[in-house]
């Protein structure tokens, strides 16, 4: 066998072929099937034992791996590139059964630099086991772009679809791609940041701590990725990595705050490295909504002059202000504190959130805070103090100026 790689340890069709199959056969063997269908459909239920799907076996290098027909199935139905790398080589058909298309890839197994090609497919697709098998055909594949002219390795794939155990796989067999970048500036790990996926950020970072600061051709960082597409978990990791990376900006000008606050909207006219020509994800741009829990990372980090700029350009972000003054009062100089409430609209909603911890600076701020609350806040607070002022006439004792402020804001928060 050319380039032997493949012995079958259960009859090799897809289950569509085997359902044409079965349409061929006498009476007495279609209902022989449809018996032995009926017991093995009861005994799982019966005995609670789940029988395995149909499993390929076959060997190279002196290994085994484990295919599903349905996996290559999939790659010979789905992948445009594939659709076309087949149309190309008279011996192969997109309509061939699994048997067959195993048989026809032994026959082309020698011919590398095709194979190579399969590998950005299987990877996107999440098919670990003919990853595995790909890999083991032709070693430098992982380092190989799909030929689209973007540049994107199957590493890019991998992570920008959130598969792991196939990120582990390609970072074995080529480490240094971890650090490759496509076309448009993008590693592996913007992928990861972008989709929120943490444990794929993680790993990246583990083989190339250093890329947590590489940026894209639009100079945006992974943070800046994260923060756009809302993703917090991701967010506060990439921070834990390198913290200075709050406040670096884009080509255009943009914070992570910024990205975070106005979601990708700005972006359609990016021209996305993508799997498929055009890519659903991203079919509701422009105008993707605030991220308002991924720009809580954010609010404690660069010049408070930079941050009350962005959250007073977004109406949305208004019950950010609350947290800007939590994470910042005990550090606000006087002109900061008043550059701050120039810059607080009046009324702001969730605003009575931070009288605490704007009344521990003082209660001189703690006005100011209460001369921006909506209407229904200075209520709540006045039939407070009304009442604490009874409460104190009527025992006799008063309280000092700063404990009723105290009261007031716990009352209120």
């Amino acid at each position: 066998m050319p380039a032997g790689i493949a012995s079958f340890a259960v009859p090799a069709l897809s289950t569509e072929q085997a359902g044409h199959l079965v349409q061929h056969r006498p009476p007495a063997d279609v209902q022989r099937l449809r018996t032995a269908a009926l017991c093995l459909t009861r005994a799982p239920k019966q005995s609670g034992v789940v029988l395995p799907p149909l499993i390929v076996v076959f060997q190279h290098g002196g290994k085994e791996y484990d295919v599903r027909p349905a996996e290559l199935d999939t790659l010979v139905r789905v992948d445009p590139y594939i659709e076309s790398w087949l149309s190309r080589h008279p011996k192969m058909l997109a309509s061939i059964s699994f048997s067959e298309y195993m048989q026809q890839l032994n026959a082309h197994a020698a011919d590398a630099a095709s194979m190579s090609g399969f590998l950005p497919s299987a990877a996107a697709m999440g098919h670990a086991d003919m990853v595995r098998l790909l890999l083991a055909i032709h070693p430098n594949a992982a380092s190989v772009p799909y030929p689209d002219g973007k540049g994107m390795l199957p590493l890019h794939y991998a992570a920008k679809n959130g598969h792991a155990d196939i990120c582990q796989l390609l970072l074995d067999a080529a480490p240094e791609t971890v650090r490759t970048a496509s076309v448009d500036g993008m590693l592996p790990v913007h992928w990861a940041a972008y989709h929120g996926d943490t444990d794929i950020c993680e790993l990246l970072l583990v083989v190339a701590p250093g890329t947590v600061t590489a940026v894209d051709m639009r100079r945006r960082l992974p943070l800046h990725w994260a923060a756009g597409s809302g993703n917090t978990d991701a967010c506060e990791l990439l921070l834990d990595r390198a913290l200075q990376t709050a406040v670096r900006l884009d080509s255009d000008g943009r914070t992570p705050l910024q990205h975070a606050l106005h979601g990708h909207g700005y972006e359609h006219d990016y021209d996305f490295p993508s799997f498929h020509d055009y890519d659903a994800e991203y079919a509701n741009w422009p105008g993707d909504p605030p991220h308002l829990d991924a720009a809580r990372c954010f609010v404690g980090a660069g010049p408070a002059a930079g941050v009350l700029a962005a959250l007073s350009a977004v109406p949305e972000a208004l019950p950010l202000f609350a947290d800007f003054f939590i994470t910042r009062s005990p550090h606000l100089t006087s002109e900061e504190w008043t550059a701050a409430w120039s810059a607080v609209p009046a009324p702001c909603p969730g605003l009575l959130r931070a009288l605490l911890a704007v009344l521990a600076h003082s209660t001189e701020q703690a006005g100011h805070l209460v001369q921006h609350l909506p209407p229904a806040d200075v209520q709540r607070l006045r039939t407070a103090a009304l009442c604490l002022a009874r409460a104190q006439k009527q025992s006799g004792l008063f309280l000092p100026t700063a404990s009723v402020w105290m009261i007031l804001a716990l009352l209120g928060a």
